[in-house]
């Protein structure tokens, strides 16, 4: 089964980690120019269903520890090399490999050293081996990566700022910037029903930047004892997500739904949602410059976004006026946010009135579509 749709696609989306809404939506563009086959590194053993069945044939390369940091990684990831490159070497009739990450850049690089396909690289995040961390590290990792570079035939970015702070400098080919706007099919019919007594601070997505999530929960505490029924909802699967859940045993006020399917679940997902929290590290240097998904779902849902200061993002969200900045690391900041919108005092008027003038449809993906049919059709479209 897997020699076979290895052998017949024609385009292989190679991942670094299971399907995110972000890659769901290239495999979905990818799948109109081709046929797609789609092996992803699965590091966990929790159910995922990527509600991708319908125009893709999936692989799962399973590759974890119980620990799965430090030493426990590398080894999870070099089993996950090598289960992969034997699978890469079957898709011997592919014109396209899309890649997300420099670690799969470097795998099938490996694998298709000898072969025509054309690469496109996707990135949504600078890890900090290549940028912002140790300065020996990133020169290092960014020599390695321009060299890898050389195979690449499109470079796409989720976020402007990965261009002018990072790829300006190692990449002279062509780039095109895909956002990470949700498509509007899915958006179709959305209706929420104010808040009535309860206030819930909504994360929704990848779970990861513990320190200001603790931080978030730290305030809704805090509120709680002073007679304010705030709630904290989490929706989605990440590095972080299991530490949380030990972080808030014993709390009812506190809400884990797990994976879910972007198309089939992300209104409901909304519906529960008062206030969406996206609070990054900033002693990350990455979250300085990202756009994630919840800053376009946000404004498309009509709610107020909570996001840290001194950011690209925090940029965008005042310019905007559609929601709170607060230092990524202030209870203070984060309770005075929750407690503006839950009293509708001015500023939560102006983020209210903001929030109702703003042309929605400036934020859906759909736009991008005939970027990506484009894209996808290098070396020969559908046969």
């Amino acid at each position: 089964m897997k020699q076979s749709c290895l052998s017949e696609a024609d385009i292989l989306c190679y991942f670094t980690n299971m399907p995110t809404p972000r890659m769901q939506k290239i495999v979905r563009a990818a799948s109109k120019q081709g046929r797609v086959c789609v092996i992803y590194w699965k590091r966990s053993a929790m159910e995922f269903q990527s509600g991708l069945s319908d125009c893709a044939a999936e692989i799962p390369v399973a590759a974890s520890f119980l620990n799965n940091r430090g030493l426990c990684r590398i080894l999870a990831f070099l089993i996950f090399a090598w289960k992969s490159w034997r699978l890469l070497r079957g898709g011997k009739n592919a014109r396209i490999v899309y890649v997300n990450y420099l670690d799969v850049l470097l795998i099938a690089a490996f694998a298709f050293r000898k072969r025509k396909a054309k690469f496109i690289y996707g990135i949504g995040d600078l890890s900090p081996a290549q940028y912002g961390g140790s300065p020996l590290v990133n020169k290092v990792v960014r020599r390695l990566e321009q060299a890898l570079m050389k195979r690449v035939s499109v470079l796409i970015l989720s976020s402007p700022f990965f261009w002018s702070e990072y790829y300006a400098e190692i990449y002279r080919g062509e780039w095109r910037l895909i956002e990470n706007m949700p498509p509007a099919r899915t958006w179709e019919g959305f209706r929420r029903t104010p808040a009535c007594g309860r206030w819930t601070v909504g994360f929704i997505g990848w779970i990861r930047d513990r320190k200001p999530i603790e931080c978030l929960l730290a305030a809704t505490a805090e509120l709680r004892t002073q007679g304010r029924d705030v709630r904290v909802f989490f929706a989605g699967f990440g590095p972080d997500e299991e530490r949380l859940r030990r972080h808030c045993a014993g709390r009812d006020d506190v809400t884990f739904s797990g994976p879910y399917q972007y198309n089939r679940d992300i209104q409901h997902l909304y519906e529960k949602v008062d206030i969406v929290f996206s609070v990054f590290d900033i002693d990350v240097a990455n979250s300085k410059i990202l756009m994630p998904n919840r800053f376009y779902e946000a404004i498309i849902a009509g709610l107020p976004i909570m996001v840290a200061r001194d950011t690209m993002l925090a940029d965008r969200v005042e310019k905007l006026g559609t929601g709170y900045v607060v230092d990524y690391l202030s209870q203070d900041d984060m309770k005075a946010a929750i407690l503006s919108w839950i009293e509708q005092d001015a500023k939560a008027k102006c983020i209210a009135a903001a929030l109702e003038r703003i042309d929605q449809a400036a934020y859906f993906y759909d736009s991008y579509e005939p970027v990506l049919s484009e894209i996808f059709s290098i070396g020969g479209g559908r046969v």
